[in-house]
Order: C-alpha cells, then sequence, then structure tokens
C-alpha cells in the first residue's frame, strides 16, 4: 500500500491479501493503515493497483469495481458547489466524529454523526459509528438502535453484527448475542476478533467447552492473540483445568507486545 500516513511523509508498507469478503467486493489485508492512507491504492508484487484503501481499518475496495464506478461518471461539477452536497457534507461530518472518538470524545462524536445521519438518513457507517459512540458511554439500548438501522441499510456487515452482539450481551440477551456473533462469523470466517467475541458470549452463560472451542478456533486463525489466549484460561479454569489455564495465562503475557 502507497500513501501518506497522517499526512505526513510517502510511505510503502507491505502485507498479505487475508480475505476477500462479501463476493469480491471487499479486500481485507494484513498491510498497517493509518488515516491519511485512505484513497492509497493497493499494489500487487507486479505493481499493478488492484485496490483502494478505505477507511475501514485493513479493507480495500478491489479494482474492479472502480473501473465501473468511473464508467458510470458521466458530468463533473465545479468543487465548490460539489463540497456543498449533503452527501459530501455528511461524509465530512462522519471523518470528524470517527476522529473524535478515537480521540476519546465520545459525546461530541454522537453530536457530529448525529448532523451526518439527518444530511445523509441512509448512512450504514454513521449508524455503526454512533453506536459505538453510545456504547461508550453506556447506553446500549440506544447502541443497539443504531446498530439495527446499520444492519437494515447493509446486511452484510460483519462488525455491525457482532458489536450488537456484544451489547446485547452487556444487557443480559445471550441467545441474541451468540445469534449475531454467528452472522459475523459466516460473514466473515477468518475473523480470529468474532472467534473470540462468540467465545466471550458463551463464556458469560456458562458453555466453557463451547467458548474454549470458539478460543482454539481464534488462536489458531492468529497465534499471537493474546486476549483469545487469557479467555482461553479462564474458561479452562472454569472447567477445572487449572495446569491448562496457567498456560495459557503465560502464553497470554508471551503474546503482549513489548514496552
Amino acid at each position: 500500500m502507497a500513501g501518506y500516513p497522517y499526512l505526513g511523509k510517502y510511505r510503502v508498507t507491505e502485507g498479505i491479501i487475508e480475505d476477500i469478503r462479501q463476493s469480491d467486493k471487499w479486500i481485507r489485508t494484513t498491510t498497517e493503515a493509518y488515516p491519511g492512507n485512505s484513497g492509497g491504492p493497493v499494489l500487487n508484487s507486479k505493481g499493478e493497483v488492484i485496490g483502494i484503501h478505505v477507511g475501514h481499518g485493513y479493507d480495500a475496495r478491489p479494482s474492479n469495481a472502480l473501473k465501473a464506478l468511473l464508467a458510470a461518471s458521466t458530468s463533473t461539477e465545479p468543487l465548490a458547489q460539489w463540497q456543498k452536497r449533503a452527501l459530501v457534507r455528511a461524509y465530512v461530518y462522519v471523518k470528524r466524529g470517527r476522529r473524535k472518538y478515537d480521540d476519546g470524545d465520545a459525546a461530541g462524536a454522537i453530536t457530529d454523526l448525529d448532523k451526518a445521519i439527518k444530511l445523509n438518513p441512509n448512512d450504514a457507517e454513521a449508524y455503526k459509528y454512533r453506536a459505538k459512540a453510545k456504547a461508550k458511554l453506556g447506553n446500549l439500548v440506544g447502541a443497539i438502535a443504531d446498530y439495527n438501522q446499520a444492519i437494515k441499510l447493509k446486511s452484510d456487515d460483519d462488525y455491525a453484527y457482532s458489536h450488537r452482539g456484544m451489547a446485547k450481551s452487556e444487557l443480559g440477551d445471550h441467545d441474541g448475542a451468540i445469534d449475531d456473533h454467528d452472522k459475523a462469523i459466516r460473514l466473515s470466517p477468518k475473523s480470529a476478533y468474532f472467534y473470540n467475541n462468540r467465545g466471550e458470549a458463551k463464556r458469560s452463560v456458562g458453555d466453557y467447552a463451547g467458548a474454549v472451542e470458539d478460543y482454539n478456533q481464534a488462536i489458531k486463525l492468529n497465534p499471537k492473540y493474546s486476549t483469545a489466549y487469557y479467555h482461553r484460561g479462564l474458561a479452562k479454569e472454569a472447567l477445572g483445568q487449572q495446569a491448562a489455564a496457567k498456560i495459557d495465562f503465560e502464553k497470554a503475557k508471551a503474546s503482549l507486545p513489548g514496552p
């Protein structure tokens, strides 16, 4: 991936394709990506552009989808006029809201995301990130309502399903939580994070053996997943497997990044 992380110096970072999701609509890579990388090209080993990085963590939009969008473009307009469009202004509010959330200002994020949704009520991303901010402030009912709307607008959003499941768990709806984690895993079966989340939901209802199975899968997908080792240790401890639990706690500690 090539670009200007944090709008700083030009930088090229390497990685591999980890997953192709949702019928070739998205590419998930292991490449390190930061704010400012959005819009940067994703290149293969031959230097050919195979996608464009977008603001979804490690995701990129494949080049075939971009070609279709460019082919459909038939007109232009002055930049100043384009910037006044409701959808463009909504996008700016979403970006600013996400930045505030990342900086720890969940209330400020909600204010910006409210404005984004007012301008564009069909923006699934705005609902999803407003849900995250609401959950951080303890408004789990409001978070679930926003995740519901995000999923209604974008039914294949694995992240929204998994995080709605986490909110449901905190409210005591464990069956609903596990069902949401199931859906997230069906959409992205190579996500260690989603398996860990489902393992947590199972552990919360006392299904320690089922939780261990999910943590096993998470660790198989990501052998350095310290959180999954720690959670598996807790589940094994609950099963009376003290020696095995101790080994997992040691592995969790060994997998943590150094100082």
